[in-house]
């Protein structure tokens, strides 16, 4: 008896919850007169903008079958013209991994 009176009264909460979700998805769809976005461009030259990019890598962390590892590193990039790309990077983990024959 008190398991049926549990399930008579959560049909009226799931019915007001359908009721107000339609209702929020109805409603939402109305349209409104809104200005257009303009822009200005300032810039037509993307590669005279930035060309050296470095950074700061505070946490990694890398999941394989038989390596996982975690640490930190830094990454740089530099952009010549719009001829070549250079990157480079350095990962230093958080503790030193065993060598072969090394147990864990």
């Amino acid at each position: 008896m008190l398991g049926q009176q549990s399930t008579m009264n959560a049909k009226p909460f799931f019915i007001g919850l359908l009721a107000i979700t339609l209702s929020g998805a109805v409603f939402g769809q109305a349209t409104k007169e809104k200005t257009a976005v303009t822009f200005e461009e300032l810039y037509d030259e993307p590669y005279s903008v930035n060309k050296l990019f470095i950074g700061f890598q505070p946490f990694y962390g890398e999941v394989f079958a038989t390596n996982v590892t975690a640490g930190f590193g830094a990454e740089a990039s530099y952009y010549l013209k719009d001829k070549m790309d250079f990157k480079g990077h350095f990962r230093k983990t958080f503790r030193p991994q065993p060598g072969p024959g090394q147990s864990q």
